[in-house]
């Protein structure tokens, strides 16, 4: 449990923002192989590629800001089960 927040909290806030930031081509193709979702799809490109804050998002979306927060972590919790 504690590994999966560390890990989760890195991923976050070091790893998906360089990459996406430097290289979001293959940020894109990364995120296409692991989810189907295009919902899920687009809430990590507008996260990590675009920069936009969450509840921004939810307003893009239409949709609630627990949604977004759902969404953005089950695409965590598949990067972090491969």
């Amino acid at each position: 449990m504690l590994k999966s927040k560390v890990i989760s909290f890195w991923l976050t806030h070091s790893y998906l923002r360089r990459l996406g930031k430097r290289y979001p081509d293959h940020f894109k193709k990364m995120i296409e192989d692991l989810t189907d979702s295009y919902m899920q799809q687009k809430v990590m490109y507008k996260r990590y590629i675009s920069n936009e804050k969450f509840e921004s998002i939810a307003i893009d979306m239409g949709v609630d800001i627990r949604y977004i927060f759902t969404l953005h972590k089950k695409v965590l919790d598949k990067i972090i089960q491969q």
